[in-house]
Order: structure tokens, then C-alpha cells, then sequence
């Protein structure tokens, strides 16, 4: 849920110690404030105004406010009025009984309402203070705390979290009389609270136009307003909160249901194109549902200012054109056969009453024609499926995977411009070599020892450049691999969609989706959010791909279009590898701090999932057919979870820490783990016990393991490290079945085709390779 909206107005004007000034402005500023905040097209907010009340009674209700709030409310207090600094320098507020010689019982300390914000369950609080400081001291006594009072420090939360404080001023100095208990300085509030009460109004202080004024915005707003009216007056804020904390909304954006998903709201208010286009084709799947609220919000955006979200909302409302029925085809005449002579014409005899059944029945077996078509005699009408059934069976209805038995020509392993450069050095030092033997290049004619230095060392670097040459040439032609791409940047990632009709392979700052079918057809160039692509997931239905980024983001694409189509964060942390479900209806995101969190595909919405891992999740694998999700983290261990109410189903701890990557078999039976220090391990899955080691397996790689790859058919694995290779092994004996040595630098990420018939590399050479696997 939202959570309540809770506000607390505190004005105090007339005191009884005749030290305190009476004041004007709290109570027209007080009652200014809460129009505002009541409104609910504004603040929306339960408010409660206290005016002139005794320090007891101030005291109660800021305890009843602050214990009776909700985890998701919202709570803010405004105090209006005289601010007393005691001999210690601690702040206290001053009510309608506050005497000043006995400020610890009568007034209300300022620590005591941090403490009420630490212990609060209010996650979300606001203070607002419009104070008039003035004090005094008994004659002939001299502060202990002498210039200032610093107000953020004394209410600064210690358990801050989603703590928003704004003041009138960071500091007033005061100034005494010996021998008097005056006070000469005072302050005016009114120009503080004006500030706040006009940006809230007016929507003036929303200033990104989004139809939100935060925290953040609002302090803005009032800042320029005060030191326009009274530069020596400097507003100070001091913000815990993680994330954006919503105030109150404006008439400067789209005016959304606060009961709309979070995402939707955050999609349509971002200011990215794509992340609002997401939004919309969002609301009108849920408006196609039966949802009125989206198809309200759908009308809203249509009608609204932005001419980018209503030209979108008005297509999605846009009912689609009926299609028109496909006329028949036309029968293609029928090639008749020469007529022969026949005899005289005999009357045809009757048919028998089993003929006639016959014929009955081929009558009755054929599908009565629907609406605009016709029937043809002795043949059914096939039934045309509706768009949305379509579309269902594009995702449903398996279909075979992509022959990836002819692959394209590929690049050359070294750069033809690499090997040109080096040939025409290698033709330089022969050609000056025979130039000096031939007098062709002046050299001197008496003997002396320069004669034969120079045109050995001309010999020696034209054989060590002919040498490199070879060795050059040696590597290509046992690099069976062929060179798909070479881009200017590191190959992150790679993966093959569903079906297999795309390769994609992800590095800053775009992610790339290559035609498998057609090879010479220009890829599509995805843009990312900020930040380099890490992992690639891909949902096995719906066409879409899950980009984690250094950043912590995760960016939600359609491959098939190249649409980005959300982008998703985790809550203060960053999300450091994902996996789609085999049904593709949750994306599961590993975290920083050791846990998980669980995103809904039908609308993004997300959930905290457990914390298993006292260090970051730097891979998922869901099991193919039973609810269980691997999450292995750098703690060394790889925890299994129940994905139906995310119960721990079993912890495996590995001998060979790090592990840094985890994969389960086709059928599931086991599970295998990759190290930071080259090392597999088999884990049996009905058990949750390590198979028998392999001393080769515990030196698969010279360094870290970084990625593994199941065969989708045979009994086959594929890893990859930081030893910049790239390795199979038979998953029914555990042994190497062959090394590819093709890239010259850590290799990142390797995938299977769903035909199994190629296997695709990528890596910090900046190169992605496919490798035929044999038949």
C-alpha cells in the first residue's frame, strides 16, 4: 500500500514568560499551509493544527504522531514560533508555557523529536522549521555554546532513513545586554513558509515538470525565493533519504492515480522516450484486460499537454482496424483431356442407398462457412484465430530451432591491415639489405667493422619479423573458429534467443541483435541506459532481453525491435546478474549485499526475495523443470531456493572458493559450478552432494572461470576464463573433450545454439567467434 499522509501543524504566537515576543505570522502561515497540504489535489494529507498549546500537550501529540505512523506512511511536522538555545548550546522549541529559566521541563528539546524520528516506524519523515530564535540568559552569564545555533546537527537522525529536514535558517546570532535579560534580535518567518506555500500552490516548485514536487525540488524553489527577499535569511535542508521523497503533486505534469503501479508512474514521469512508450503499451495492455483504471489514465494522456504521451495514448485507445476477410483464391482451370468418341448414351443407373449415405454424410462433415465466407463443397473452413490468439501461439506453439549448420564467411583472425603493415616492414629491411651488399646504399669504403654490423642487424630484424609473420600465420590456421565480429570495445556478453534466429552480444554502450538467418543483414544497435552491459538474460517467451549494467541497472529490451521497454533498479544496492524463468514469468536480479529480488513480467512490479549470501550473487540458474532457483555468491557457497514461497531448499559450500558462475543440466539432474581459480565442481541434485572430483576438473582453467554452457541435447559443457580459453567437456565421463584457443584475452561469456550445432564466444579482444560443434 501508498501509506497515510500525515501532517502536524504546531503555531505558538503569545507566550506567558514575558522574555518571548509575541508573533503575528504563525497563525496566518499555519493556516496558509494546511489549505495546501489538505488538499487533495495537492498534499492529500490528514492534517492536524495545533496553535498556542502548553509544552505537554506539544509533546504528547508529537509522540502520538510519530508511534502511531504506518511503516509506508508519509509524516511531516511544521513548527512555527521561538527557538531557545539553553547554556549547552542544545536547541529546544519554545511553547505557549515555555519559562526560560526552566527550558529542559517547559520547552521541547529538539533532541527529543529526533529521538521520536529514530524510533519511529515512519520510513518517509518531513520537518519543516519556520523558527524565530531568541533567548536569553540570566544576567551575567555567558553561553557555553557561544554564536551560533547549528539546527540540522541537533536534529539530524542517527537512524535517519528517509529523513527529510528544511529550516529557515542554518544559524542566528544572538546578542545580549549585561545586566538585562533583553533580547535585540529577532527573526520573521513568514517569508519562509510564503516560499513553501506558494511552490506548493502554484506547482512552481515541481521543477522538472513531472508532476511531483519532491524533497529536493521544493528546497530549491524556496532557497532562490527567500534569499530574493532576504539575502541575509539562507534556508539550509539536510535529506536521509534514499531514493526521491514525494511531497506533494503539481498541475505542471500528468495528474496519474496514485493506485497505478509505481512503475507505470515512474515510466510515464521519467522523461526518457522509451521508458514512457513502455509505460503506455503497459497501461493499454491492462486497458484491453478490462482495467479502467489504465484506460482512464490512457484518456488522461491523450488529452494532456505532452503531445509525445498523448500522440502514444490516443494509438493505444485507437481501436484496431477489422480485417477484411481474404477473398477466396480463384480456382485454376482445370486442363480437360481430349474428348473421345463414347458410344450411345445409356440412362444412368440409380444410386444405391449406400451410395447415398456416402454422400450424406461428406455433406455433413464439412464446417458450416462463418461470417463472410463461403463453404466450399467436400472441404472444412478453417477458423481464422483472433490477433491475441496469434500471438499467443507465436510464443506457445514450439517451433524448431534455427539451422545453424552454414555460418557466415567471417573475418580474418588478424586484421588484414595488421598484416600488410608488418609484410611491408618485412620488404623494407630486405630491400635495404640488398641495397647495402649492392652498393646501392653508401657505406664506407674502407673496411671497418660498421660494414658488417649493419647488414646483419638489417638480417636479424628481417628474420624476426618473418618469424612473427609465420607464427602469425601458424595461429590462424589453427584458429578453427570463425570471427563473427571485432568491435572497438570488450564482448561482455553473448547469447542465442529462443529459437536461436538471433545472436546477441552486449558491450559499451550498446547491445547488438545479429540475424542468424540472414548473416549479411546489418545488425540492430541497441542503446543502453549509462553504464556497460554485464549479463544478458533471455526470457524463453515474450521476446525480450534482460541487460544488467556496471551501474546496477537492469534494462528490459524486445529484441525482435530493438524497444527498450523498462529499465529496472534495485533498492540501494546495485543488481549484479539476472535470470528469466523457464515460463519466463519472473526475472530474478542477484544483488550486491547477498540477497535477491523478484520482478513480475506482466507489469515489472518487484519483490524483496531472501537474503542467502553475505557477499554480492554474481550468478542465477533456474532448474528446467522443478520451482528451484541456484543463486551462487562470492561467499563461496550456492544457495538453493523454493521459487513458490522463496523457502531455503539447500546450501552447497565449495572447497575451491570463489565460485563465480552456476548452471544446471538440461534434465536437471546435477549442477555445476565454475571458481575463481579454475576449478568445476559437480553437485548432484537429488542428494545436494558433490559428485566424485575429477582431478582435471580442479584445473579446468589458469584463472577464473568466468561463464558455463550447457548443451541444450548432447552431453556436453562449455567454459570459458581468464586464460583465454575456451574448453568442452563430456558430461558423462568428465573429460576434456577439446580446447579452442582461438582469442588472445580473457574470454566472457560462451552460449550453445538451440540446435546445438555452434557455440558462441566473446571476449576482451573485442571479438565474437562461433565454433562448429561436429555432428
Amino acid at each position: 500500500m501508498a501509506g497515510e499522509r500525515r501532517a502536524l501543524l504546531i503555531a505558538t504566537g503569545t507566550y506567558t514568560d514575558a522574555a518571548f515576543a509575541g508573533l503575528r505570522a504563525p497563525q496566518a502561515d499555519v493556516a496558509a499551509l494546511a489549505g495546501v497540504l489538505r488538499d487533495p489535489e495537492i498534499g492529500g494529507y490528514a492534517v492536524d493544527v495545533l496553535t498556542d498549546q502548553p509544552s505537554h500537550q506539544v509533546r504528547v501529540r508529537l509522540n502520538e504522531l510519530f508511534t502511531t505512523a504506518g511503516r509506508d506512511d508519509l509524516v511531516l511536522v511544521y513548527v512555527s514560533g521561538h527557538g531557545v538555545k539553553d547554556e549547552t548550546g542544545q536547541l529546544h522549541l519554545a511553547t505557549t508555557d515555555t519559562q526560560r529559566a526552566l527550558l529542559a521541563s517547559t520547552g521541547v528539546p529538539a533532541a527529543f523529536v529526533r529521538d521520536l524520528i529514530d524510533h519511529s516506524p515512519a520510513r518517509r519523515v518531513v520537518v519543516w522549521l519556520d523558527c524565530c530564535y531568541a533567548g536569553a540568559f540570566p544576567a551575567g552569564v555567558v553561553p557555553k555554546a557561544e554564536g551560533s545555533v547549528d539546527v540540522l546537527s541537533q536534529l539530524d537522525a542517527r537512524a535517519g532513513r528517509g529523513c527529510a529536514v528544511m529550516t529557515a535558517s542554518t544559524a542566528i546570532q544572538y546578542a545580549f545586554e549585561r545586566g538585562t535579560a533583553g533580547v535585540t534580535g529577532t527573526a520573521a518567518p513568514s517569508v519562509f513558509t510564503g516560499a513553501i506555500v506558494e511552490g506548493l500552490r502554484t506547482g512552481a516548485a515541481d521543477l522538472d515538470a513531472d508532476g511531483e514536487i519532491n524533497a529536493a525540488e521544493l528546497y530549491a524553489y524556496v532557497y532562490d525565493e527567500v534569499k530574493a527577499t532576504t539575502p541575509e535569511q539562507t534556508p539550509t535542508r539536510n535529506d536521509q533519504v534514499t531514493g526521491e521523497l514525494y511531497i506533494a503533486r503539481s498541475n505542471r505534469g500528468p495528474r496519474l492515480d496514485p493506485e497505478l503501479p509505481s512503475v507505470i508512474r515512474h515510466g510515464l514521469r521519467s522523461g526518457l522516450k522509451h521508458m514512457q512508450l513502455g509505460a503506455v503499451r503497459t497501461l493499454a495492455e491492462l486497458a484491453d484486460a478490462g482495467d479502467e483504471r489504465a484506460r482512464a489514465t490512457l484518456r488522461l494522456l491523450r488529452d494532456g499537454p505532452d503531445p509525445f504521451l498523448a500522440g502514444a495514448a490516443g494509438t493505444a485507445l485507437t481501436p484496431p482496424p477489422t480485417p477484411e476477410p481474404e477473398p477466396e483464391p480463384r480456382p485454376r482451370p482445370r486442363q480437360e483431356p481430349a474428348p473421345t468418341p463414347e458410344p450411345d448414351p445409356k440412362p444412368a443407373p440409380k444410386p444405391t442407398t449406400a451410395q447415398q449415405d456416402r454422400t450424406s454424410t461428406s455433406t455433413a462433415t464439412t464446417a458450416p462457412a462463418g461470417p463472410g465466407t463461403t463453404a466450399r463443397p467436400g472441404k472444412a473452413t478453417p477458423v481464422r484465430p483472433s490477433h491475441a490468439a496469434a500471438a499467443r501461439e507465436t510464443w506457445s506453439t514450439p517451433r524448431p530451432p534455427v539451422d545453424m549448420s552454414q555460418l557466415p564467411r567471417g573475418l580474418g583472425n588478424t586484421p588484414p591491415r595488421t598484416m600488410a603493415w608488418w609484410g611491408l616492414v618485412s620488404t623494407a629491411l630486405g630491400l635495404a639489405t640488398t641495397g647495402w651488399f649492392t652498393g646501392l646504399l653508401p657505406h664506407p669504403d674502407a673496411p671497418s667493422p660498421l660494414t658488417w654490423a649493419v647488414p646483419a642487424g638489417l638480417v636479424v630484424l628481417d628474420l624476426v619479423v618473418l618469424g612473427w609473420l609465420v607464427a602469425i600465420v601458424r595461429r590462424d590456421a589453427a584458429d578453427t573458429s570463425t570471427t563473427l565480429v571485432r568491435d572497438a570495445v570488450a564482448v561482455r556478453a553473448v547469447a542465442f534467443t529462443p529459437r536461436g534466429e538471433r545472436l546477441v552480444h552486449a558491450g559499451p554502450p550498446t547491445v547488438t541483435c545479429r540475424s542468424t538467418v540472414r548473416w549479411h543483414e546489418k545488425p540492430r544497435q541497441i542503446s543502453v541506459a549509462d553504464g556497460v552491459a554485464d549479463q544478458i538474460a533471455v526470457s524463453p517467451t515474450g521476446g525480450l532481453l534482460a541487460t544488467v549494467h556496471q551501474d546496477g541497472a537492469v534494462g528490459i529490451v524486445r529484441w525482435v525491435d530493438g524497444t527498450m521497454v523498462n529499465l529496472l533498479a534495485a533498492p540501494r544496492t546495485r543488481v549484479r546478474s539476472a535470470a528469466f524463468s523457464p515460463d519466463g514469468s519472473l526475472l530474478v536480479g542477484g544483488l550486491d549485499h547477498g540477497g535477491i529480488t523478484i520482478w513480475r513480467t506482466e507489469l515489472w512490479g518487484s519483490t524483496t526475495g531472501p537474503r542467502g549470501h553475505r557477499h554480492a550473487v554474481t550468478s542465477l540458474a533456474f532448474h528446467p523443470t522443478k520451482p528451484l532457483l541456484a543463486s551462487c555468491g562470492e561467499d563461496n557457497t550456492v544457495a538453493i531456493w523454493n521459487t513458490g514461497d522463496w523457502s531455503p531448499r539447500a546450501t552447497l559450500t565449495s572447497d575451491v572458493p570463489p565460485t563465480h558462475v552456476v548452471a544446471f543440466s538440461p534434465d536437471g539432474e546435477w549442477l555445476v559450478t565454475g571458481s575463481g581459480v579454475g576449478s568445476i565442481e559437480v553437485w548432484d541434485t537429488l542428494a545436494w552432494r558433490k559428485k566424485k572430483e575429477e582431478r582435471w576438473l580442479m584445473s579446468a582453467h589458469r584463472g577464473r572461470i568466468t561463464a558455463l554452457a550447457v548443451h541444450p541435447t548432447r552431453n556436453l559443457l562449455a567454459s570459458c576464463g581468464e586464460d583465454n580459453t575456451v574448453t568442452l567437456w563430456d558430461t558423462g565421463t568428465w573429460r576434456r573433450v577439446r580446447t579452442y584457443t582461438g582469442h588472445r584475452a580473457a574470454v566472457r561469456s560462451v552460449a550453445f545454439s538451440p540446435d546445438g550445432r555452434v557455440l558462441a564466444s566473446g571476449g576482451d579482444d573485442r571479438t565474437v567467434k562461433l565454433w562448429r560443434i561436429w555432428d
